[in-house]
């Protein structure tokens, strides 16, 4: 689905629309995050810095070194999205920047499907793709309206 609003985004004029989804297409899948470029992109100096709120939901099993690590890389995927997004913000129409604070906020969630549920080595990964991967379609559906 994703693919196919890119294309029909593409096959337009060049606009903001399209640019911002050209610079946040890699965080369809996890696979095609740099998640390396993301670590050092942005300075966090304090990697578990979460809301009171989410601190609630984390089990009391999960190593927090493994969470403060997610949180971390969260955090700055959500912050390059939001960079990435300012242009388009400027001149978009308060649903579609209701729509872009939505998947905006698709980063934390992922956070808490990771912490709240035993640790495995593909948890981060594949609750990355479950949640990110709706979240985009969801959007360009919107910024195809």
């Amino acid at each position: 689905m994703y693919a196919v609003a890119i294309l029909i985004l593409t096959s337009c004029s060049t606009n903001a629309k399209t640019e911002f989804i050209k610079s946040v297409s890699c965080y369809f899948d996890y696979s095609t995050v740099c998640w390396e470029d993301l670590g050092d992109k942005y300075y966090r100096p304090n990697t578990a810095d979460w809301p009171t709120q989410i601190d609630g939901q984390i089990i009391n099993e999960f190593p927090m070194e493994i969470a403060c690590q997610y949180w971390h890389l969260l955090q700055n995927a959500r912050t390059d999205f939001h960079k990435k997004s300012l242009s388009l913000r400027a001149k978009a129409s308060k649903n579609i920047v209701n729509a872009l604070d939505n998947t905006e906020s698709m980063f934390d969630t992922v956070f808490v499907r990771c912490v709240s549920q035993e640790y495995y080595i593909r948890l981060f990964p594949e609750m990355y793709n479950e949640v990110m991967k709706p979240a985009l379609d969801e959007l360009a559906e919107k910024l195809n309206d």
